[in-house]
């Protein structure tokens, strides 16, 4: 297009994420509880944004006394944490060092660093680390250079300053001390000598360590994993909170009619391609001092009751997301009480009205949005602006319902499906079903009868279940990676061939050639797609792949069918093949014509005077 001189060059800027990495050294210990000789250590390599795994196996480089040591690698949390084990660490009569050496170059960045990890030498019993870890369970781990004995006492031998009663456990070469209540401020641990290792050697000497308790990270999250939400108690959802006075709250409503449509890009939890079937009906700030909790800066529950807030329309699919700024700190920072005159809730920059104007296929992109005043090295800081971008945000797919489904597909094309009430789990009756392509199209109805059952028979494979009583909605859907999980399970059974079902089996498991051969083939025919008289044909085939004896039985007594032949005396031996064949179905079993040896035992009888 023809633009004035002034406008032929368009100049604007781009933001991204400055790369970085930051490395933990989590601990030390030996493969085998044992064998102190050989020790790995245990690390987590964090990057400011998405790295490529080979990239990043790049940066590491291991060496004890100038040997290189292998280092494996476990890419984990979408690309931006990435678990280290440096093998095979000989830890010996002296002590040593192991350096670990990072260099950022793979991955763009001017950054190198070195660490020296201290392997103490055998017989060396100390303690190596002391850590505090603030979760939802605060407490003192206590790293040893050695495993523990699991079943010692630790009563007396472990205090911290003005605690008076303290829980343990032992795990490996980690002591984790529970005091009672939430700590805050700097605490001096004592441990006394006599803690004993898995060899119950006692430490010597007595140690005494200033650990910090600091404050909990703000942070919010949801509590269980469902979606579906029974109205037995209205729509109560329930969430978790620390350090935060107050959150925002942003209700997205996929509208029923654009359900299926929703479903083919997301599973219930997804949040794909959100603009194109639904909008916000809600965004509400929450107080949370309001809610007879005395103690922000622990993790409370909390919960929201989705009917006071929206009015809930049967078959939609509601998103329910909650957020926080730094005005809602509960969290002390030392330049005090943050004043904001900002009273934007955080989901308001989000601009849902621009319809068909959006040029992004991508939904949410506020997730990874950073401010210009964006620091890596702060992101974990609540004080500074750094800590507050859409990924400390959490969202919940959920549709008020009261139908639990179950479906179960076989070859013969029956959908099998049993609803019952979430509430109650009696069966429900009269329910309709209906079954939908990913097309969206109906390729099948049925309805539930008194036992919450129905059979709907379809030749496409179906995408969607949909049930529908009276306002109630359900959905599921029916894709072969949406089953629950059976690989606990042995759940091979048999595929049903052309609605026939076979089994061939013999008298024993070995034959020697020259042997009888007396076989049975079991027929089930539910379907009773053949005639009484239909002919069975048996085919007994040898390791080389010929055709050594062919029967044809038309009678059968209950189903079975008796087939006897006999190999000859040269008959080569190795695994021969009985075939079945039911009209255009087939059947196999493997059949071992081996030389067997029988075992004998050798009787001698001696007489003694």
């Amino acid at each position: 297009m023809d633009v004035p001189k002034t406008l032929s060059t368009f100049e604007y800027t781009v933001q991204v994420i400055p790369q970085n990495f930051e490395i933990a050294v989590s601990n030390i210990k030996p493969y085998v509880k044992t064998d102190l000789k050989r020790q790995k250590i245990e690390g987590i390599l964090y990057t400011a944004d998405f790295a490529e795994g080979e990239a990043i196996e790049k940066v590491l480089a291991a060496q004890q006394e100038g040997n290189s040591l292998k280092v494996n690698w476990t890419h984990i949390a979408e690309g931006k944490q990435h678990a280290f084990t440096v093998e095979e660490v000989a830890r010996k009569e002296s002590a040593s060092i192991v350096k670990l050496s990072f260099n950022g170059t793979a991955l763009g960045v001017q950054h190198t660093e070195e660490r020296d990890v201290e392997i103490p030498a055998l017989g060396d019993f100390k303690i190596t680390n002391v850590i505090v870890e603030q979760g939802s369970s605060q407490r003192v781990v206590v790293q040893f250079s050695d495993p523990l004995n699991e079943t010692q006492n630790l009563e007396g031998l472990i205090r911290i300053t003005d605690i008076r009663s303290l829980d343990f456990e032992i795990k490996d070469n980690e002591i984790s001390v529970y005091p009672p209540v939430r700590q805050t401020g700097t605490q001096i641990i004592t441990l006394e000598e006599g803690i004993k290792n898995i060899l119950n050697y006692k430490m010597k000497t007595a140690a005494t360590y200033d650990i910090a308790f600091e404050q909990v990270l703000p942070a919010v999250r949801f509590t269980g994993k469902g979606n579906v939400l029974p109205s037995s108690e209205g729509l109560i959802m329930p969430f978790e909170a620390v350090n935060l006075k107050s959150v925002d709250v942003q209700i997205l409503k996929v509208y029923e009619s654009n359900v299926l449509q929703f479903l083919q890009a997301n599973d219930f939890d997804g949040n794909q391609e959100m603009r194109r079937v639904g909008k916000p009906v809600l965004k509400k700030t929450v107080s949370l001092e309001n809610a007879g909790v005395t103690d922000l800066a622990k993790w409370n529950r909390y919960t929201l009751d989705l009917a006071t807030l929206i009015n809930a329309e049967p078959g939609a699919i509601y998103q329910v997301r909650i957020g926080f700024k730094k005005s809602y700190l509960a969290y002390v920072c030392e330049e005090g009480e943050e004043t904001d005159t900002n009273n934007q809730n955080v989901f308001e920059q989000e601009e849902w009205d621009a319809g068909e104007a959006e040029e992004s296929y991508w939904d949410s992109y506020d997730d990874y949005y950073y401010g210009e005043d964006y620091d890596w090295e702060q992101r974990d800081n609540p004080c500074h602006p750094s800590y507050y971008t859409g990924t400390r945000n959490v969202k919940r797919n959920v549709i008020a319902s009261d139908l639990g489904l179950l479906a179960k597909r076989g070859g013969d094309g029956n959908t099998v499906v049993v609803v019952n009430d979430l509430k109650t789990t009696q069966p429900i009756s009269g329910v309709q079903l209906e079954l939908y392509d990913f097309q969206q199209q109906l390729i099948g109805t049925a309805s539930t009868g008194p036992d919450g059952k129905a059979i709907i028979s379809s030749k496409q494979n179906p995408f969607v279940l949909i049930a529908k009583s009276g306002a109630q909605r359900g959905y599921l859907k029916l894709l072969g990676g949406e089953s629950l999980s059976l690989s606990n399970f042995n759940v091979s059974g048999e595929y049903v061939n052309k609605g026939l079902k076979g089994f061939l089996y013999g008298e024993r498991g070995v034959w020697r050639p020259g042997d009888s051969l007396y076989l049975s083939f079991i027929l089930e025919d539910k379907l009773r797609q053949l005639p009484a008289t239909h002919p069975v044909v048996f085919e007994l085939q040898n390791p080389q792949g010929q055709i050594t004896t062919r029967l044809v039985r038309s009678n059968a007594e209950n189903g079975f069918y008796k087939f006897a032949t006999a190999t000859a005396d040269d008959a080569p031996t190795g695994n021969w093949l009985g075939r079945v064949k039911v009209g255009g179905t087939e059947f196999t079993q493997p059949i071992k014509i081996e030389m067997v040896k029988p075992n004998r035992l050798k009787n001698q009888s001696r007489l003694w005077c």
